[in-house]
């Protein structure tokens, strides 16, 4: 069990002012076995330095050189579990079997929140895991909807979006 908390600063390029943020999550492991569950809840605030003009709900990131738009405040719940599984097949010698859900609660209540949901399995081949998953999201940037403001403003009329993903990394 532990907790982290975060205190910064939000440099704001228009005003040249700078606002702060800050965030604090509680979380919790437990593995039991060949069992692992998981357990996460944070509380996040921006406070960004703006122009009267400018709507001070949203923050911009970016990633990948693609800017989008995020809540200033929210609460968010994540929980994950796990079972391994050893097994001998050929140079797979683990399959770890995973469900790993999320939920932005966003503090503005005009907003739509958002979701997501990860079922797959990881494959290990001595240095070599394999993340085989189907990902699911609502109003959730990454899993497909509006990527400028699904972790925003949202969508109320969204729909749940999908993707099948394969993450094959070597680990030296």
């Amino acid at each position: 069990m532990g907790t982290s908390l975060q205190y910064g600063g939000i440099y704001n390029l228009d005003t040249e002012e700078r606002g702060n943020h800050s965030a604090v999550a509680i979380h919790y492991e437990y593995t039991k076995n060949l069992w692992n569950v998981k357990a996460q809840a944070a509380v996040v605030k921006h406070n960004p330095m703006v122009p009267d003009s400018v709507n001070d709900n949203t923050i911009a990131m970016a990633a990948y050189g693609a800017a989008y738009s995020v809540a200033s405040d929210f609460k968010l719940y994540t929980l994950g579990i796990s079972r391994k599984l050893e097994v001998n097949l050929g140079p797979v010698s683990q399959l770890e079997f995973y469900n790993d859900f999320g939920f932005m609660d966003k503090d503005n209540a005009a907003f739509t929140d958002s979701y997501s949901n990860i079922t797959g399995v990881l494959v290990t081949a001595g240095h070599i895991y394999t993340y085989i998953d189907y990902a699911t999201g609502y109003n959730h940037s990454w899993l497909g909807g509006n990527f400028v403001n699904d972790f925003a403003e949202g969508n109320p009329d969204a729909k749940w979006e999908a993707r099948f993903n394969i993450n094959i990394g070597y680990y030296f």
